[in-house]
């Protein structure tokens, strides 16, 4: 309810593979994807790779426990659009969120 709260629409997946489904079944619906790098089935590296195979502009945020040099390090390049560190507060992700959505690249209508 907390993105909810904040003006996004969001559509869950329990886990990597099924949020990469979930993408692949409707690439346009999403203006961003949050991951978690630690995910069951799939982790946030892989569903990133995926997603990005279906869609090269997709703008992902990754959340992660991990310090934010380990994750930039391993996803140097690839052009992630984001991250967060947890723990973190409503208001960070929120931010967070905006600023992924506001830096993509317009999609063709």
């Amino acid at each position: 309810g907390l993105l909810r709260a904040g003006g996004f629409s969001v559509d869950l997946a329990e886990n990597g593979r099924i949020a990469v489904d979930k993408f692949r079944a409707a690439p346009g619906r999403y203006q961003a994807v949050l991951l978690d790098l630690t995910m069951p089935n799939g982790d946030g590296e892989e569903a990133f790779r995926e997603i990005r195979r279906i869609q090269p502009h997709a703008a992902v945020l990754m959340m992660s426990g991990f310090s934010p040099q380990h994750v930039l390090d391993r996803f140097s390049g690839q052009g992630l659009n984001g991250f967060i560190q947890k723990p973190f507060l409503a208001r960070d992700l929120m931010d967070a969120l905006r600023k992924v959505v506001e830096s993509s690249p317009e999609r063709p209508a």
